[in-house]
């Protein structure tokens, strides 16, 4: 299996002058999008909760979810969610590659399609089937 990695431009809605382009690993184990705390400065002023959340290793850190953000994901529509700051290391390029989960593919309507590693655009009628 591949790894599906796409553009994603995150704002503040609040503050639109706070936003970035990057690009982030498709990780449906994970349920929101991830950023590096690193990271955190570039979204300006955001309310936020502090939760314990455990990791894919079976640790469980401290952290803030904040939001809502904007995030816009390369050829479909923009949505609102949350984001979650972790100590993120960086790649092996020198950069952080942030982590896109289930919640805000949900929101757009994006689907993994494993056999091609990409994502694709789920129909509307086929979106109300699942959550009939």
């Amino acid at each position: 299996m591949g790894r599906i990695i796409v553009t994603i431009r995150v704002s503040n809605p609040k503050a639109p002058d706070y936003a970035f382009e990057c690009r982030a690993l498709v990780d449906t184990g994970a349920s929101r999008l991830v950023l590096p705390e690193a990271w955190r400065a570039r979204l300006g002023p955001l309310d936020s909760m502090r939760h314990a959340v455990k990791l894919a290793d079976q640790h469980i850190v401290q952290t803030d979810t904040c939001g809502p953000v904007r995030i816009e994901i390369a050829g479909f529509k923009p949505s609102h969610s949350d984001v979650v700051f972790l100590p993120l290391e960086p790649e092996l390029e020198g950069d952080y590659l942030p982590l896109l989960g289930y919640i805000p593919l949900q929101s757009v309507g994006a689907a993994v399609d494993l056999l091609n590693d990409r994502l694709i655009e789920v129909p509307l009628d086929l979106r109300r089937l699942a959550t009939a």
